[in-house]
């Protein structure tokens, strides 16, 4: 029996080694030094915070918007385990609303948070080491440290291996790494842009422009036309430009002929296309406005003995419709705007097979070999022919 007993604390043992070893491996900078993901994230938390870095806040909503393809790749087996594991403890939270005599809806926004805690944790775990490489290939490309989110420009690039030292965190990365120039300007021009400031493409902004920022104009701007976003071959958040290029450098847009021009707007989605997408969503639209008000009419009128839970209940139910018309309203009204893609994938397909860099509209250089994605996936089987932009050295691949 002691040798049962043994044995089973040994595989215990075993396993709780085992996640903490997967727990503590980390990806280090790009000399070997250690990286931590903690101290990232608290450096995150502050400069996406009321008081933070505006260029910063860009950053983390185009990584937001991205960040569904990374964690699409959680395997299926971790899954089925977390499903196990979640069942007991989905039936004590119903048996506990139903002792307690609880609203349905309490216990289905306990459930919701529950299981969004419990996949952020999953997630944490299984894709710790794919977190990091993707915050610092982000983070790199836009010039920033990944440690500790501070500036990287105008820094002295060491000769030797090509790195230079944050100042701040004392970690190295690989200039190569950096976007360019126009990246940079691009991200300023976002910012400026998305506060209501009149900011012409391709020009540095100067003090004047910011005296033009209008509180009212910038958010209601943001929330209306929220700038596209797509990843390039390396999994990065880049900015993706508009089908009528204008919020391109003028250079780069003058240099692409009236014809290739047309082309771009018909793959950004032609005319038909896209009345009939506005049919479509115009018909889900009154369907599920109707369905909504429909429960609201019911219950519309409190009655004089209702009780607090009750009154909550149809307060969050007013507040969902008047927000499902706002959002999907918003993106109804979208459609018709031709200068937005209606396929970001598809559109992107369409600028590099033209010859173009989806995000600043500059020249594609010749196919290469993407040696530096293969030594990321550490597998040869996933090398990819792929083109670089040398104005914001975004990498596009012939499948993107």
């Amino acid at each position: 029996m002691w040798g049962g007993a043994c044995r089973d604390r040994l595989i215990c043992f075993g396993v709780v080694k085992l996640l903490l070893w997967k727990r503590a491996s980390a990806v280090g900078d790009d000399r070997g030094g250690s990286f931590d993901l903690d101290a990232s994230d608290a450096a995150w938390r502050e400069e996406i915070g009321r008081d933070g870095d505006d260029e910063v806040k860009e950053i983390w909503r185009r990584k937001m918007i991205a960040q569904s393809s990374l964690t699409s790749k959680v395997d299926i087996a971790w899954v089925v385990i977390g499903a196990v594991v979640l069942l007991p403890v989905v039936l004590v939270i119903v048996w506990v609303t139903e002792t307690l005599k609880l609203n349905s809806w309490v216990g289905t926004a306990v459930l919701v948070l529950f299981a969004i805690s419990a996949f952020h944790f999953v997630r944490t775990w299984v894709l710790r080491e794919k977190i990091i490489r993707s915050r610092i290939t982000l983070l790199t490309y836009y010039r920033r440290c990944p440690q500790c989110v501070s500036r990287l420009e105008g820094l002295v690039v060491d000769e030797a291996d090509g790195c230079v030292k944050c100042p701040e965190c004392a970690c190295s990365w690989k200039a190569s790494r950096f976007g360019g120039d126009e990246v940079i300007r691009e991200l300023r021009e976002s910012v400026l842009r998305f506060k209501g400031a009149e900011v012409v493409a391709g020009e540095r902004p100067d003090a004047a422009v910011e005296k033009t920022v209008d509180p009212v104009l910038g958010p209601l701007r943001r929330w209306l036309l929220p700038g596209m976003v797509v990843t390039d071959a390396h999994d990065r958040a880049v900015k993706l430009c508009r089908a009528d290029l204008m919020d391109v450098p003028s250079e780069h847009r003058d240099a692409v002929e009236p014809v290739r021009r047309e082309r771009l707007l018909e793959a950004a989605g032609s005319w038909k296309r896209r009345c009939a997408h506005g049919l479509a969503g115009t018909l889900l639209l009154a369907f599920f406005g109707w369905a909504q008000y429909s429960s609201l009419s019911r219950s519309w009128q409190l009655l004089p003995g209702s009780t607090l839970m009750e009154i909550g209940e149809k307060a969050v139910r007013i507040f969902a419709f008047f927000l499902m018309m706002a959002l999907y309203g918003s993106m109804l009204w979208r459609v018709f705007v031709r200068s937005r893609p209606l396929s970001r994938k598809e559109f992107a397909r369409a600028m590099v097979g033209e010859g173009l860099c989806p995000s600043c509209a500059g020249r594609l250089t010749r196919l290469r070999r993407d040696d530096e994605g293969v030594a990321g996936a550490g597998d040869e089987r996933e090398a990819k022919w792929v083109q670089d932009c040398p104005k914001c050295r975004a990498v596009w691949g012939v499948d993107s």
